[in-house]
């Protein structure tokens, strides 16, 4: 389609707008309709605003109205291009008059069967299409009247197995990023839309069921998670998690494992509600009825992976400082728009703080690790008896055992959950659970916030440094400022309303833009977690505080620069995690360590990682635990006691040397060929020689007892480093080099695998250095030059 530019004859268009009897049909032909629709023909836009013409094309959307032979693909289509062209009228048209355009439109496609939307996937993308640029254009308008149609949820969630309308669903669930759409989330949320996605994940429903609504709910996740620098503009809104939080509550990870951990016999449907269309579509309830081994699989695997993805998009310990800095700077912007008195201005900061505090809440993991702590051993017995087995598979290397996605899962989980367990919000003394309320969000109001800078800093572990920097700077040190917003039975307490009184009295020269460029600098460059507590004084400080509580000082020795030094930060550390485990109550990540202890579960990984030496997927996710272990911390709790069952009840060394025995006996077979494995293998070796190095000396000597001797040393002196060696060679070799006294007559070349510039250079000359001699080669060929050309 080509665009017209200059003076040219008239439209087409126009000559039959002139007639009075003009059918709809005959505009739909015309090539250059999509064409006058962009121009904003004006007789056109008059046309296409009339009732009767807009409910004919809403009618070759729905089916109801079909065209004869070419018009049958045609008419909708273009209908579907004209309702979302630029032409405004459509739009206000429809709103205007919803009982008789947008009402038929809605019921018709929606009030179909299941089955049979499914194989209308043209209508049911042009359905979407449409009312996404009808949201887009007229975002709250719309909402009111997806809200007032009767069970609308309950009537999208029927063909949530057509793509379409999951998109619609997601679409509407975005207009929260608008102002136009405040209060989607909460209205969705009071239809359990969560609880009904859910619930279509059991046993019950199709395969392809359960893939698009797990393709949902992470969607939905996802869209929760923070992104870098959100929330720094004022026309930014930070995304509300508030369906995360009611993913991760008890009750909706406990429908989830029971998905999970049901037998693959015939389940029955969820007893809290109908399930949508159970009643409208007798396929559909009696395939529900009997559900199928392969079923039962895929709701086993879908509800895993929406567990892990949970667990990856809402890690606390980034959560946390990003909640922190933007309420900061949230408080810090409203504060500068005050000009009101001292009352108004602390309302005001109270309901900008709870208006945020609303929509951004931590994501507790705490039920789910209860859960699956208590479930652990059941997890265990579906990892070494699969449910989902059905004998064996012939592939390029021969006739394997098939691990299975159900096996995989898990295994994923397990590595998950460890990391989860590693989260400072799940390490903390119990007397912190107050911090937040039941739903995730922060509550105690403004002096939560200086609470919840205290609590990183105590958790998120102290430098090295610590202490020295006591004694150096301790003559440099002064007290911070308390402003701008005190306690309430602080009588004295004020409300900044100038520039000298936010700057303090010995910086005359700080500006507002100064601070907002430091807000920016501190949301988007990671801060020391020592510092937050400063970084919050330069807001808000309240002065009701324990008498135990050690004050933070601040040093203004470097421009822009915020130290924080907590003197009981690391004792208190210590303690708390000595009291938990001292109590015989410990803390839900010390917890979830206990019983991997008890039901080894690293040794159960580790022999489905040699069982299978060729599945990589399995290889990546075994490394990533045993990576975690090995670089965790080891001053005390149970982490050191999973390192110490690494090396004694798991055997890793001597699983080490058996698996490179083992591949050294394939790989001088016939044909034979290196294991799978062997990539990982190296990599965990490396693990354990650089653990040893940097463990204490005390758990060194306790690691070397259960080290085979003296068959470690000759692997890590013999085949480690030569594997290493290996490594570090340019595949390849070098590029090439022209020797020296080389003439154009000749045909002799060399490849310098020493270059000097690559990465094997560096190698052999650290060799070189060793004792071991240089390693060069060169590759030389001569040929005979052909002669004439």
């Amino acid at each position: 389609m080509f665009w017209r530019f200059g003076f040219h004859n008239a439209s087409t268009i126009d000559s039959l707008l002139d007639k009075e009897d003009v059918s709809l049909e005959a505009i739909l032909d015309e090539d250059d309709l999509l064409q006058e629709c962009k121009a904003q023909n004006t007789r056109l836009v008059n046309y296409f605003q009339r009732m009767d013409v807009l409910q004919r094309l809403l009618g070759y959307v729905t089916g109801q109205i079909e065209g004869e032979d070419r018009g049958r693909f045609k008419y909708p289509y273009v209908s579907t291009e004209v309702l979302c062209s630029e032409i405004w009228t459509i739009i206000e048209t429809c709103l205007n008059n919803h009982e008789q355009l947008l009402m038929p439109f809605w019921e018709t496609v929606l009030d179909r069967p299941p089955e049979d939307m499914k194989t209308q996937m043209v209508m049911a993308s042009q359905f979407a299409k449409i009312n996404a640029v009808f949201l887009n254009k007229k975002p709250a308008e719309m909402l009111a009247f997806i809200r007032s149609q009767p069970n609308v949820v309950e009537r999208l969630l029927r063909h949530i197995e057509t793509p379409a309308f999951a998109d619609l669903l997601i679409r509407i669930i975005q207009l929260d990023e608008q102002p136009a759409g405040s209060g989607v989330l909460e209205w969705l949320s009071q239809e359990n839309l969560m609880s009904r996605l859910i619930d279509l994940l059991s046993p019950a429903y199709s395969p392809d069921m359960h893939t698009v609504v797990s393709e949902l709910i992470k969607g939905i996740i996802s869209m929760a998670s923070p992104s870098p620098g959100a929330g720094i503009a004022d026309h930014q809104v930070p995304p509300s998690n508030c369906f995360a939080r009611e993913l991760a509550h008890r009750d909706s990870v406990s429908k989830l494992v029971t998905y999970i951990l049901c037998d693959f016999g015939p389940p029955t449907l969820p007893e809290a509600s109908e399930p949508p269309g159970a009643g409208t579509s007798e396929a559909h309830s009696s395939g529900s009825s009997k559900p199928d081994p392969e079923s039962a699989a895929s709701s086993v695997v879908q509800s895993i992976c929406i567990i892990i993805e949970l667990i990856r998009q809402n890690n606390s310990d980034y959560f946390e400082p990003y909640l922190f800095h933007t309420l900061r700077n949230r408080l810090i912007q409203v504060q500068q728009q005050l000009q009101m008195n001292r009352q108004g201005g602390r309302e005001a900061l109270e309901a900008a703080f709870n208006e945020m505090v609303n929509r951004m809440g931590v994501v507790h993991l705490g039920p789910l690790l209860e859960i699956m702590c208590d479930k652990l051993d059941a997890f265990q017995l579906f990892l070494r008896e699969p449910r989902s087995m059905n004998g064996h598979v012939l592939t390029t290397v021969g006739e394997l055992t098939p691990l299975t996605f159900e096996r995989y899962r898990i295994c994923e989980l397990y590595a998950e959950l460890l990391h989860a367990s590693n989260m400072s919000l799940l390490n903390r003394p119990r007397e912190y659970d107050n911090l937040y309320d039941a739903t995730g969000r922060l509550q105690g109001g403004l002096s939560a916030l200086e609470q919840l800078a205290q609590v990183i800093a105590v958790g998120s572990g102290g430098e090295p440094n610590e202490d020295d920097m006591d004694d150096e700077e301790g003559e440099d040190i002064e007290p911070a400022h308390d402003f701008p917003v005190h306690n309430a039975q602080n009588d004295s307490s004020s409300l900044l309303d100038s520039d000298e009184d936010m700057s303090g009295d010995d910086e005359p020269g700080s500006s507002d833009d100064d601070a907002m460029e430091e807000i920016a600098i501190i949301s988007l460059v990671p801060l020391d977690p020592a510092a937050l507590i400063i970084t919050f004084r330069l807001v808000v400080v309240v002065t009701q505080s324990p008498p135990t509580r050690q004050p933070c000082v601040i040093s203004r020795n470097l421009p822009r620069c915020i130290r924080c030094v907590c003197n009981s930060r690391r004792s208190f550390r210590r303690q708390s995690v000595m009291d938990n485990l001292v109590n015989g109550r410990p803390v839900l990540g010390e917890r979830l360590k206990q019983r991997f202890l008890k039901a080894n579960v690293v040794s159960t990984l580790l022999d489905l990682f040699f069982d299978f030496p060729w599945n990589n997927f399995l290889h990546s996710v075994v490394y990533d635990l045993i990576h975690q272990i090995l670089t965790g911390r080891i001053d005390g709790g149970y982490n050191r006691e999973l390192t110490i069952a690494l090396f004694r009840d798991a055997r890793l060394m001597h699983r080490i040397i058996e698996g490179s025995k083992r591949n050294d006996q394939e790989s001088a077979k016939p044909k034979g060929v290196r294991l799978g494995y062997m990539g990982h293998l190296t990599l965990i070796s490396e693990d354990v020689i650089g653990a040893l190095e940097h463990f204490p000396p005390d758990l060194r000597l306790l690691a070397a007892q259960y080290a085979p001797q003296p068959e470690w040393d000759e692997y890590v002196t013999g085949r480690y480093k030569e594997t290493k060696k290996k490594d570090t060679i340019l595949l390849g070799g070098g590029k090439p080099v022209v020797a020296p006294g080389m003439r154009n007559g000749s045909a002799a070349w060399k490849v310098d695998e020493a270059d000097t510039g690559g990465v094997a250079a560096t190698a052999a000359g650290r060799a070189e250095q060793e004792g071991e001699g240089q390693m060069k080669g060169e590759f030389r060929r001569t040929a005979k030059m052909r002669e004439g050309s």
